[in-house]
C-alpha cells in the first residue's frame, strides 16, 4: 500500500510539472485487504487530495491523468510475475 501511495504522490508532482498545474502539496491514502498470510491483496482503493490554486477541473484532470500513468498501479492492474533470483556479489 505504501508503494502505491508513494508512486502516485511522486507521479502527481511529475505530471503537474508536465501539465503546468501548480501544486503545493498532496495526500494519498490507500487501503486493501489481505485474506491470509502470503495471499495477494484484494479490494485495493486509493484517494488523493491535491492542494492547488488551479481550478477544480484542472486538478481533477491531473488526478485522472496521473491515475492513467502511475507505474506501480499499472503493474498491479495488469498482473506481473515477480521472481526471486540468486544473489550475486558481496552482501555489504
Amino acid at each position: 500500500m505504501a508503494a502505491l501511495a508513494t508512486c502516485y504522490c511522486n507521479d502527481l508532482y511529475r505530471e503537474a510539472s508536465r501539465l503546468s498545474v501548480a501544486i503545493a502539496g498532496c495526500e494519498v491514502r490507500v487501503q486493501g485487504y489481505f485474506n491470509g498470510v502470503g495471499l495477494a491483496a484484494q479490494s485495493v482503493t486509493y484517494s488523493a487530495v491535491v492542494e492547488s490554486s488551479a481550478p477544480a477541473a484542472q486538478v481533477e484532470a491531473l488526478l485522472a491523468e496521473t491515475d492513467r500513468l502511475a507505474e506501480v498501479h499499472n503493474t498491479l492492474r495488469t498482473g506481473c510475475a515477480v521472481n526471486r533470483v540468486a544473489w550475486y556479489g558481496p552482501a555489504d
